[in-house]
């Protein structure tokens, strides 16, 4: 019994000895003061309150270690540790794990927070395991609208032939085929450049997202088209 008790504490030890030396580093696409900026800093600060300041957290904001993709691609492969990012931006890694992003599926938040914390979300993030992804929770980023350089969208003929960029998300890019635009993908730490060069006629995100990064001094009109919900699950490798 005794050289049983010696070893648990022995592996306490060393459990504890290799927690002390983590560091986690968290990256995602946009600025700090997106709400994935504003959450992932509470995160740190839990994270590292609770653990005593045995696990750092380093967040890495702005694209700087990548675009939502690549930071995806990082998470995967172990060289990114965290990101948080567009549910529908993991679908081509696992089909369903988009479901949330699909048309006009809400009509509120209430309606939206309780599919996400319902099983069918919950069974649906764990086909992501299969690729080293492990959902820990989901941020809110609101409901995707659509911006406009010369002419407002007020009805659904308005969006024909829109050139609108979009991020590589392929139910964000079908839904506005299907609207009548044309969709182009275009990593987001692009997004203000191209659209000062006349690149687009449009885009489509969150209002957060559209305010937070000062969208709207390139963009006239914003339409609240409330097309796609934007759930943001907070990844692990």
């Amino acid at each position: 019994m005794k050289k049983i008790i010696a070893s648990l504490a022995f592996a306490s030890m060393v459990a504890v000895s290799a927690f002390s030396a983590t560091t986690i580093k968290l990256g995602y696409s946009t600025n700090s003061s997106d709400p994935r900026g504003v959450a992932s800093k509470l995160f740190k600060e839990e994270v590292e309150k609770n653990s005593k300041g045995n696990i750092k957290v380093e967040i890495y904001d702005s694209a700087k270690l990548g675009s939502d993709t690549q930071l995806i691609e990082g998470v995967i492969n172990g060289t990114v540790d965290m990101t948080v990012s567009s549910a529908g931006n993991f679908g081509v890694y696992a089909t369903n794990i988009g479901v949330s992003a699909l048309p006009f599926l809400f009509t509120d938040f209430n309606k939206a927070w309780k599919f996400m914390d319902s099983q069918i979300v919950a069974d649906v993030n764990k086909e992501l395991e299969a690729t080293n992804i492990v959902v820990l929770a989901h941020y809110d980023n609101g409901f995707r609208c659509v911006t406009t350089t010369n002419k407002p969208v007020n009805k659904v003929a308005d969006m024909k032939g829109l050139h609108i960029r979009t991020p590589a998300n392929q139910i964000v890019m079908e839904t506005m085929m299907a609207l009548g635009a044309k969709p182009e993908p275009l990593d987001f730490g692009k997004l203000p450049a191209a659209l000062k060069a006349g690149q687009f006629d449009s885009q489509e995100n969150p209002i957060p997202v559209i305010y937070n990064n000062k969208l709207y001094e390139v963009q006239k009109y914003l339409s609240v088209t409330n097309h796609s919900y934007d759930a943001m699950p907070l990844v692990i490798s």
